[in-house]
């Protein structure tokens, strides 16, 4: 019976490591590259990203930069939110019943949700102010009408 076992087992081992060869074999075989054509497309690539940033007419509006640093500042502040309240939460669960650290996890988590709330109120607007301002610079400039 332990032959039989230790036959088997010998199998096993053997159709691992040939498939284990054979799939060596097929990542490492060498495949058509097509270098001249990565190298065009490489160019193209950069060629599209560069002539947008030098002309003039798509550099985007003081409005634009603005929404775009104000989301930028939010989202940041919005991980830091979302790590506070992950701490607060792990403290709490680790207090082991210690008053002084549940304290500690809900003074955290108070803190982090009031912050948040005053993040997405501050969010909220930025947003109407800078979609104000861009409706107002947008808008076209029409003549006073005469009487």
């Amino acid at each position: 019976m332990a032959i039989c076992f230790n036959n088997k087992l010998s199998l096993i081992k053997k159709g691992v490591f040939a498939l284990f060869l054979l799939l060596t074999v097929l990542y490492f075989s060498p495949l058509p590259v097509m270098a001249q054509n990565a190298a065009d497309s490489a160019i193209n690539m950069l060629d599209q990203t560069v002539k947008p940033a030098i002309d003039p007419a798509t550099q985007p509006t003081v409005p634009e930069l603005m929404a775009f640093w104000v989301t930028l500042i939010l989202s940041i502040v919005g991980v830091l939110f979302l790590i506070l309240v992950i701490y607060g939460g792990i403290t709490w669960m680790t207090a082991g019943g210690n008053e002084e650290k549940v304290k500690k996890a809900t003074n955290i988590l108070t803190k982090s949700v009031i912050g948040i709330f005053i993040i997405i109120l501050a969010f909220i607007f930025t947003n109407y102010v800078v979609f104000k301002l861009i409706g107002v610079i947008n808008a076209p400039m029409e003549p006073p009408s005469l009487p």
